[in-house]
């Protein structure tokens, strides 16, 4: 048995889902890949620029051929896509003069961009050509990123159907992490330079990111359940309103092999979507949601109940705005329970107390009797 010869460029054949066949084609265009290169100017390096390698970018492949009787095909595989539509996967097979396959492309995500028919002209003598243009992502699978609900699915205190995880449909492009300490410098009068920084806590760490969901090749699939799922993710929890200490469901991002958010407890702080493709009958299949992610901490462990050790509760630092009451209803669902604080920490004036203040947080049971409204 000879082994193939050589790939002759005239002969070729292109397969959908390994199974359509499109027909013969003479010419095929766009077996390219180019990838992005992001240009880095470092300081001190004045002889050339660092050229990093970013994102691959694939051509259209460009399919061209006489009109004939495998015309039919393309049309009635356009028909199909227009009234079902479906992302395809395609291979095109480059022939030796024997017709014996000498190798072969796959491309994955395939769906039609473009169909060009003949300019019908009397005037000439031309051979009529349609040319089929196809969109694809090349090969390959991705690992998808999803957030998971901490504990499990969790109800809204609203109602709802309760949602333990969101996969992503497309991992973001870019996300972006803030954190940032909150230092002091207290005035000093006469003083030549300014007061020594100090400390009085870190703040939340945050994370922004912008999803995309599409349901363009699914006609069963409603992007509105995902989209909803996030904006119940920023209400407090069923289970937390019943305790009278609104919480939100804690969430961690996960993706693949990546730990740069493994220890990061976080709760959805603000949703902001977009739709931006409808079906015809008005319903939505395309969406942007921009998301900010922001750290809760670990919970402390509890404290004996027999030691009554006031260093061994939590606190918290007062930031500019806050107040008493607010770190009540952030604590218990109750800014009524702002004097149990008060007391707790020996405070008589609560409207002297200015940001940096670090108070105790009594337990609930402790606030409300404090507070006199439990006795």
């Amino acid at each position: 048995m000879s082994e193939p010869g050589y790939g002759l460029v005239l002969r070729f054949k292109v397969t959908l889902d390994d199974h359509t066949d499109l027909g013969a084609w003479t010419k095929c265009e766009g077996l390219t890949v180019e990838y992005d290169v992001q240009e880095v100017k470092e300081g001190g390096q004045n002889d050339y620029i660092h050229r990093l390698p970013g994102r691959a970018k694939y051509q259209n492949l460009k399919l061209t051929r006489p009109i004939d009787k495998d015309t039919g095909k393309v049309a009635a595989w356009l028909a199909s896509v227009a009234s079902d539509p479906k992302r395809s996967t395609a291979e095109i097979e480059l022939l030796d003069s024997g017709g014996t396959k000498v190798t072969s492309w796959k491309f994955a995500g395939v769906y039609p961009a473009k169909w060009t028919g003949p300019t019908l002209d009397t005037g000439t003598n031309q051979v009529a050509l349609e040319i089929l243009e196809l969109v694809h992502n090349g090969g390959g699978q991705l690992e998808h990123a999803v957030l998971r609900v901490e504990g499990g699915p969790q109800a809204p205190a609203d109602g709802g159907a309760p949602v333990g995880e969101l996969r992503f449909m497309y991992n973001p492009a870019e996300i972006s992490t803030s954190k940032a300490a909150n230092w002091n410098r207290p005035p000093a009068r006469g003083a030549r330079s300014s007061g020594k920084p100090e400390y009085h806590g870190a703040g939340p760490q945050g994370v922004q990111m912008e999803i995309w969901f599409d349901a363009w090749d699914d006609p069963e699939a409603d992007i509105t359940t995902s989209v909803k799922s996030l904006l119940n993710w920023t209400k407090p929890t069923k289970a937390s309103m019943d305790r009278h200490v609104p919480q939100p469901p804690i969430l961690r991002f996960e993706w693949g092999a990546s730990r740069i958010f493994q220890d990061l407890r976080c709760f959805l702080k603000s949703v902001s979507a977009k739709y931006v493709l409808f079906r015809p009958d008005g319903s939505p299949i395309r969406a942007s949601c921009t998301i900010s992610l922001e750290e809760v901490p670990e919970d402390t462990p509890a404290q004996n109940p027999t030691s009554g050790s006031r260093e061994s509760r939590r606190s918290v630092v007062l930031d500019d705005g806050d107040s008493l009451a607010g770190i009540a209803y952030r604590e218990y669902g109750d800014p009524n329970l702002w004097r149990g604080i008060a007391a707790f920490n020996e405070i008589d004036d609560p409207l002297r107390v200015t940001a940096g203040t670090r108070v105790l947080v009594p337990s609930v049971v402790e606030a409300r009797q404090l507070s006199g409204r439990d006795a």
